[in-house]
């Protein structure tokens, strides 16, 4: 589950960090507001997180450098999740955080655990980790 999520200097956002769940034992994180309210940013936020395409233009004006980092709690029932990080190099604790950053000359880095990985290794341990869905996902 996504317990933690901090992002500095991502579009308009200067620093913003989100604590969803203190105890982490819920599941299910929901994000509503106005039009305006940032849900687009925070989206983009967990979609550059799970390995999705960086672009230089989302570094916040005047920034040299965006950083976003998440950090997942696992329940020990994901045994295959926890195999895949232990295979990757990454430990295999329940305790996962997440880390891309992204410079202003356009160079993108993914961390797992403090170690470098790629974005297909992140995208695929993602997909075990999180589900997002849109508002128009049930008419797919």
């Amino acid at each position: 589950m996504l317990c933690e999520l901090r992002i500095k200097n991502l579009a308009l956002i200067e620093s913003l960090e989100l604590n969803f769940d203190q105890n982490c034992t819920g599941g299910l994180v929901v994000m509503t507001g106005e039009t305006g309210a940032g849900k687009s940013i925070m989206l983009r936020a967990i979609h550059l997180l799970t390995g999705g395409r960086a672009s230089l233009d989302w570094v916040r004006s005047g920034a040299d450098l965006c950083e976003i980092e998440a950090l997942f709690e696992l329940n020990p029932k994901h045994y295959k999740l926890l195999q895949k990080l232990e295979e990757g190099g990454f430990g295999a604790e329940p305790v996962v955080v997440i880390k891309r950053t992204i410079t202003c000359s356009g160079r993108s880095r993914l961390y797992v655990n403090g170690s470098i990985a790629t974005a297909r290794t992140v995208s695929d341990l993602a997909t075990d980790m999180l589900s997002v869905a849109g508002q128009h996902d049930h008419q797919q």
